[in-house]
């Protein structure tokens, strides 16, 4: 063991903090006007200058920006950038993270021909070449570049995307209203287009493509666009069609309508994961199209909206599949049950951490194979305790353009009158009525001085709420050291309800433009289920509220494939933004040399369909439980689960290992999902930024400020059976602003705490770990805590922060280099490997 201390020379360097992403905040957009990307000869064979206009948001300082070309449209004779909808559009995609550059291309002076379309296909492909040679000068990601255009543009915009050579394409075309298909058709234009504007046959090479067509467009017919939709799904190549019912040719009134969609798509194809090409025999089939229809906007039709709402749920089940299409507003919903259950809760006719037997679906699914619930923008309120959204079996499921919020929620909010030792008074906001008897299963502290939480959120020998004026109640806490009158306090009612999405057996599923204010338990909560992606995913308060979610924002467990976050925004959860991790099976009897009875032991399950169970061919790691050490593996070849006592029965391919002893468990290696957590912003929640808990993981371009607990947690804990042992975990070019100041069990750490929970303390655990090129601002706290970790890179980071910048303890195999930690120590503590520690 070596006692090492390592000072670093005080480097003092003023730093400049952009955030990645507050909701709230309407983006600025910076325009570059007239842009020179080339110069050709027109039709009358005179040089022409070819111009464009550049719209990028100044808040955004990441290096994978997608872009979008935009082309107008006006019969290849007449049209601008500069028309408005061309700026809408252009606007619209740039303050969702996306580089525009809106065209100008040569127009025809005589009548439109082949010459005047092959003429301005060429200038898109110039203004692509152009972008791509300065790609690094707007941040922008060449494979993900999208081309779109309207009318004649679109016609553009196909024929650059569909001709251009496989290793410069486009990720995907959105063609609004556009000309001809290939396809033969005896329709002769007005204009006296006399050939397709799409002389060029679809290929396996075409990209992903968006149609947008009116059904009242009297230039273009939209059955062309049909028969385009047709012919790309012929062949196999992803595209989408979207119909605007009544819409005329050029429906600018109809934007706020389709530039969403057009968004949603790109979106879709400016990703790296979660894009199905899906079999063509499968898309041939329609999809049902079911809009929710009576709904009011009158509170008083709570009761009837939810009945409409789950009436449309069970259809979609009968059918197998279905696009469920919200009207736009604002809906109140509720029924005679869950204002039953939320009264009885909150009287305490039901104990704490006891969940009602009700579960109160606003819309559950089972079994359906492509689903896609559409918003529109619409609001849900809803009252008392209600589940809003339920999956089981589903796949290849959707969730867009949605917002959520409680008109009373489990949780109350008011300021500090009276403090006496551990007696406090509260003058409760009026937006929460109080009758008095409340439960409070905990209560934390926010300090309008600072306008950030305290850190004090104490869950023990808390009273109920006692009346003893209008809106005024007092309880006693058996802490309150740190409360001061004045305070904003939280008094949360219940721990968790049921989550506001629930994904059981699901797989692909898709959650885009979705925003949360309020909710009674999690947002978002996945079990076995594989693939999923969330985007512009916003959890954080309405109003003046202080509190959002109950719990965890998003909780993935026992999920498989990828777990995608990205773009996406939390704040004033009561705990982590997400949480990754697998679970370690208890072992209950040894049935024979191979089989064993096995089950799922965690008291503190979030929802009550919290079941796991290995399958055949899952593979397992045997772990010894005083360290979570994993010492063999073997895989399943057999598996029996009971659902009633959720015990199973496990046959492997291999005879136990021989120090197998009954006491140790088991951990689903097979049910761990890959974490890619990227460009996202968590502020201000009582817990942890990312709590990790799986094998593979990249946290990169966030911003963590103010959350009670460190940024970025990995662990894997015994008590919670919450597996398993990291590897491969890269933190990269994150900000974590003066985070780990509430008062935890967990290691004191600003940034990053990597331990285990676990009896004894083991070297290599966690295994594999790069922390680089991150910036903290700090308080009296290390800025990274290392425990049980083998294998890691400590490189380029900035750190300020008035104690030491890295602790370590029962560690080996570290390099540290290049970092800035200004005027602070590393401190090496206890059972280090001789010589694993290298400083550079």
């Amino acid at each position: 063991m070596k006692n090492i201390k390592f000072v670093i020379t005080i480097i003092i360097l003023s730093l400049v903090f952009k955030p990645a992403f507050i909701f709230s905040k309407e983006y600025k957009v910076n325009v570059q006007k007239d842009i020179k990307y080339g110069e050709a000869l027109n039709d009358q064979n005179i040089s022409q200058s070819l111009l464009m206009d550049i719209y990028q948001i100044d808040e955004f300082d990441k290096l994978d920006n997608p872009a979008l070309i935009l082309v107008h449209g006006g019969g290849f004779k007449n049209g601008d950038k500069r028309q408005d909808l061309y700026i809408q559009m252009a606007n619209s995609f740039a303050k969702n993270g996306y580089v525009v550059f809106s065209i100008n291309y040569r127009l025809a002076s005589e009548k439109f021909g082949i010459a005047v379309l092959n003429n301005a296909t060429d200038d898109a492909l110039t203004a692509l070449k152009w972008i791509k040679q300065h790609d690094k000068d707007y941040g922008i990601n060449s494979s993900k570049i999208i081309i779109a255009g309207d009318s004649a543009g679109g016609a553009i915009a196909v024929n650059a995307s569909f001709r251009e050579p496989n290793d410069t394409k486009f990720a995907g075309c959105i063609n609004l209203w556009g000309g001809l298909t290939s396809i033969k058709s005896n329709y002769k234009h007005e204009y006296g287009w006399d050939q397709p504007v799409y002389p060029l046959p679809v290929s396996k090479e075409t990209p992903p493509t968006c149609i947008i067509h009116g059904t009242k467009d009297a230039i273009v017919p939209v059955k062309i666009s049909k028969s385009f939709s047709e012919e790309l799904t012929s062949i196999g190549i992803y595209n989408e069609i979207h119909i605007l019912e009544g819409a005329p040719h050029y429906p600018e009134s109809y934007a706020n309508e389709f530039i969403p969609m057009m968004i949603d798509f790109a979106n879709k194809v400016s990703s790296s994961y979660c894009i199905h090409y899906p079999d063509p025999q499968l898309v041939k089939n329609e999809i049902p199209v079911l809009r929710i229809e009576g709904l009011s906007a009158s509170p008083d039709s709570a009761y009837k909206n939810m009945e409409i709402i789950q009436n449309v749920a069970e259809k979609c089940c009968d059918l197998g599949k279905a696009q469920v299409i919200f009207p736009k507003g604002t809906f109140v919903v509720s029924s005679v049950q869950a204002e039953k259950d939320y009264d009885d809760l909150i009287t305490e006719k039901i104990p704490q951490r006891t969940l009602p037997e009700h579960t109160n679906y606003l819309m559950a699914f089972s079994h359906i194979n492509n689903l896609t619930i559409d918003g529109q923008g619409c609001q849900l309120i809803f009252r008392g305790l209600i589940q809003p959204f339920d999956f089981q079996e589903c796949k290849k499921v959707q969730i867009k353009d949605l917002t959520i919020d409680w008109e009373r929620p489990l949780f109350s909010e008011g300021r500090v009158t009276l403090l006496k030792q551990n007696t406090l008074e509260v003058k409760v906001f009026s937006e929460y009525p109080m009758k008095g008897g409340e439960p409070i299963l905990s209560f934390q502290s926010f300090s309008p001085k600072t306008g950030h939480l305290t850190g004090v959120c104490p869950f023990s020998k808390i009273s109920s709420c006692k009346l003893v004026g209008e809106q005024l109640v007092r309880f006693n806490s058996g802490d309150s050291r740190f409360v001061q009158v004045g305070d904003i306090v939280i008094m949360r009612h219940i721990y968790s309800y049921k989550p506001g999405f629930e994904f059981y057996n699901c797989e692909d599923i898709s959650v885009r433009n979705v925003t949360v204010h309020s909710l009674p338990g999690m947002v978002i909560h996945a079990t076995r289920t594989k693939n999923i992606q969330l985007k512009h995913f916003n959890v954080y308060p309405s109003g003046n509220r202080i509190m959002s979610g109950n719990v965890d924002a998003t909780h993935f467990y026992s999920c498989m494939g990828l777990v995608e976050i990205d773009s996406c925004y939390f704040e004033g959860m009561g705990d982590d933004a997400t949480n990754v991790h697998g679970n370690y099976y208890t072992v209950l009897e040894k049935l024979n040399e191979t089989t064993i009875k096995t089950c799922v032991a965690h008291s503190f399950a979030p929802t009550e369909r919290h079941r796991d169970y290995p399958d055949v061919g899952d593979k397992v790691e045997f772990i010894r439980k005083s360290v979570l050490q994993p010492y063999s593996s073997a895989t399943v070849v057999f598996s029996k689960f009971d659902e009633n006592t959720r015990e199973t029965i496990i046959q492997f391919d291999k005879p136990l290992p021989d120090d197998f002893e009954m006491h140790d468990l088991i951990a689903n290696l097979s049910k761990h999902p890959k974490l890619k957590f990227t460009n996202n912003t968590v502020r201000d929640v009582r817990g942890r930024g990312v709590l990790v808990q799986t094998r593979g993981a990249l946290i990169e371009n966030n911003s963590f400020e103010y959350c009670t607990g460190q940024g970025i947690h990995v662990n894997t804990a015994y008590p919670w059976m919450e597996s398993v042992g990291t590897r491969s975990v890269v933190i990269r070019g994150n900000k974590f602003i003066n985070c780990g100041f509430g008062f935890t069990n967990y290691r004191d750490a600003i940034a990053v705490s990597v331990e285990t929970e676990a009896e004894n303390p083991f070297v290599g655990i966690h295994q594999g770990l790069t922390i680089e090129n991150n910036v903290v601002i700090g308080h009296s706290k290390p800025a990274f805590y290392l425990s049980s970790l083998y294998g890691a890179l400590i490189k380029g980071n900035r750190v300020i922060s008035n104690t030491s910048a890295i602790r370590i303890e029962c560690s080996g195999g570290i390099e540290i280099e290049n970092n800035n930690f200004v005027e602070k120590d590393i401190l090496i503590g206890s059972y280090i490997d001789d010589g694993e520690i290298k400083i550079n």
